[in-house]
């Protein structure tokens, strides 16, 4: 049985204290209406099983076989426990007889492999129980007339709820070159989630008055590869390596609960998790002819953006938006390590970068100098108009003027860039000196970070998963003396 911990809050208030001195609440009003207290209690209780077992021969086979059987209050009896299980296996081919003729040239060899499965229990607790709440309505009974308060279902029970499920696996290999100064490790790896904790809200209409709880109904998947390279070598006093890496990881939603009459362009079903929907954007209107002969939304000017007709329906809609297939999670991560030394002289530098991301660059903001510059407008000519990078300006806070404002492709950006992320020169001076002074080791360097990037959003760090909140990442230089006596 799992033995649920109790855990309670309490919580009172008071205002109107003479002195911030005196915070005790005696010391505060005595008026009620200036007082409030509050206060809940739950209980909630985990409780795992798990064990492990390796095995290894000869420094060639080796496998780990590992179980998990974990326990949650969250769900209803019968349905609390899960059973995740997992397994590795590894085959180190260069210390087999027959691969000895190639050992001169890979030193190192090993397949591998593995599939695990893992649970998921974070959702609220108890959504398996009806919920109420009193209601302010409520009927008056009696010959002397007793108001009584209503009671309602405020979540719709769901007893079958239990754990969201992930499957993942891989395979690959990690080798070794030339008596080791060259490493090239790869993985590929699928994982499948099932059983996701959402809600079904799209598909239940809102007149329905249900509140519903988590059902087991979401999937997704996700593929990709690693590849990671090293190399190090030297020459005299001069020693360099280099370390490279590129990740790839598509994920993919298989099912999602979604409304009836959803366009087959806005379905989540078959996009990235995070796909955004958006208008397309085909241009900027030049002409009233332009606008006369084409779907467009009330109210539009020249100057303003063109938006694709989707449905074919003749009208401008949200019905026309399209989701994406990208999204601010880049589907390439790479990055690239340099390092050297000579002598006491030593230095490292970082190298990071994404591709196949896009990120929204807010238009309410306007872009003060990049947008007043690049603007379409009519004082322009119509070489400069149909080069504009923006349409024309509008009043951010007009609810009429607010067509270029709509979420649309135009203001989407590629979010690939590269940076150099951390720069560190480095001195050690000769202990043939410093002994003389009683310093056994010292060592002075500079470091930089965020030192300048390669990029096509300009106006916005690519980092940032949206342009118009969020701190972007700072330029720093630290300079350090490392001295030990």
């Amino acid at each position: 049985a799992i033995n649920p911990v109790p855990k309670s809050c309490i919580y009172n208030l008071n205002s109107s204290y003479i002195s911030s001195a005196l915070p005790d609440l005696d010391y505060g009003s005595t008026n009620k209406d200036d007082q409030s207290n509050a206060g809940s209690s739950d209980e909630t209780a985990r409780q795992n099983w798990f064990g492990r077992i390796n095995y290894g021969y000869k420094d060639k086979y080796l496998a780990e076989v590992t179980l998990r059987y974990d326990g949650s209050m969250n769900f209803a009896p019968g349905h609390r426990w899960g059973l995740f299980p997992g397994f590795s296996a590894g085959w180190v081919m260069s210390e087999e007889h027959f691969f000895e003729p190639l050992k001169n040239v890979v030193s190192f060899f090993k397949l591998k492999g593995s599939w695990g499965m893992m649970g998921n229990d974070n959702i609220s607790a108890y959504q398996y129980l009806s919920m109420y709440g009193f209601s302010n309505a409520g009927y008056t009974f009696g010959k002397d007339p007793v108001f009584a308060q209503g009671v309602y279902e405020t979540v719709t029970a769901n007893p079958l709820v239990t754990w969201e499920t992930a499957k993942t696996w891989n395979v690959g290999f990690s080798s070794q070159f030339l008596n080791g100064k060259f490493g090239l490790d790869f993985d590929y790896f699928q994982s499948r989630r099932s059983d996701i904790l959402i809600t079904r809200n799209a598909s239940i209409p809102t007149y329905s008055g249900l509140s519903l709880p988590a059902e087991n109904l979401g999937k997704v998947k996700n593929h990709g590869f690693e590849v990671i390279g090293t190399y190090r070598d030297h020459a005299g006093d001069f020693e360099w390596g280099v370390t490279g890496n590129v990740t790839y990881a598509k994920n993919e939603v298989v099912y999602m609960d979604e409304a009836i009459d959803t366009p087959e362009w806005q379905c989540q079903t078959g996009h990235p998790i995070d796909g955004g929907i958006y208008y397309q954007a085909l241009g900027i209107y030049q002409t009233q002819d332009e606008i006369d002969s084409t779907p467009h939304l009330a109210g539009t000017k020249v100057g303003d953006l063109i938006y694709q007709d989707t449905n074919k329906d003749g009208n401008i809609t949200w019905d026309d938006a399209v989701r994406r297939d990208k999204s601010a999670t880049p589907k390439w991560i790479f990055g690239l390590t340099l390092n050297g030394a000579w002598k006491g002289l030593d230095v490292n530098a970082f190298f990071q970068g994404q591709a196949d991301a896009e990120i929204l660059v807010q238009p309410t903001m306007n872009m003060a100098t990049d947008f007043y510059e690049g603007r379409w407008s009519d004082s322009n000519t119509a070489e400069q108009n149909l080069a504009a990078k923006w349409p024309r300006a509008f009043m951010k806070e007009s609810q009429v003027d607010g067509r270029n404002s709509q979420s649309s492709t135009w203001w989407l950006r590629d979010a690939s860039f590269v940076r150099l992320k951390s720069l560190e020169i480095g001195y050690t001076f000769p202990s043939k000196w410093t002994t003389k002074l009683g310093i056994e080791n010292l060592r002075v360097y500079a470091n930089g970070n965020n030192l300048f990037t390669i990029d096509g959003v300009d106006i916005f760090d690519p980092e940032m998963t949206s342009s118009i909140k969020g701190y972007p990442i700072q330029r720093t230089w630290t300079f350090g003396l490392n001295v030990t006596f």
